[in-house]
């Protein structure tokens, strides 16, 4: 049982972190890429060449950050449901000062997840698609409104992941720490530290 729990435990939050990191190479690919094709895109014509790239790259990255977004909650209930059962079952008799960070930074973490999936990533998709259905209807200013609603939300995303990433690789240390021989009950050699 121990070692099934710690390995739920590591893939879990080895799957967080890449999908963390997934849509955001993605998308610097992407970005980088589609601008110098000098391809048209019809169906966004009243935009300017290296808006309508924008916008392809916008198509081909977003389902990528929903479907992030949706791994990343499964994720996070994982590593959050075996850590709750290590610290109940396993924990009090041979607790890690190693706990003091990382049970934070994974709650903390979870919580970012959270404000992404729930506030901010369906806020800067509403605005988004509302930029790229007024640039298919000719409608520049409403186009250019949304946009820069968007705008005002995608550098506060860039922040929430970027958090997420940090705090999470924090976790693993302090993960690293507490799984040690030395500081571990999970692998049967552990004591106090």
């Amino acid at each position: 049982m121990n070692a099934v729990l710690s390995a739920f435990y590591w893939l879990a939050i080895s799957i967080w972190i890449a999908a963390l990191l997934a849509p955001a190479a993605a998308g610097i690919a992407v970005f980088n890429v589609l601008p110098g094709m000098d391809a048209t895109f019809p169906e966004f014509s009243a935009a300017t060449a290296p808006n309508q790239a924008a916008i392809a790259g916008g198509h081909v990255v977003n389902p990528l950050f929903i479907a992030s977004d949706i791994v990343q909650l499964i994720c996070a209930a994982i590593v959050l449901f075996a850590l709750g059962l290590e610290q109940f079952f396993w924990r009090p008799a041979h607790p890690s000062k190693a706990d003091y960070i990382r049970i934070p930074t994974l709650l903390i973490a979870a919580l970012l997840t959270l404000v992404e999936i729930c506030a901010l990533g369906p806020t800067s998709r509403h605005h988004l698609y509302a930029y790229w259905d007024a640039v298919k209807q000719g409608s520049m200013d409403v186009a250019m409104e949304a946009k820069a609603a968007f705008d005002v939300l995608h550098p506060w995303s860039t922040t929430l992941y970027a958090t997420s990433f940090g705090l999470l690789l924090i976790a693993v240390v302090a993960s690293a720490v507490a799984y040690s021989p030395s500081h571990s009950a999970l692998l049967g050699t552990g004591h106090k530290s």
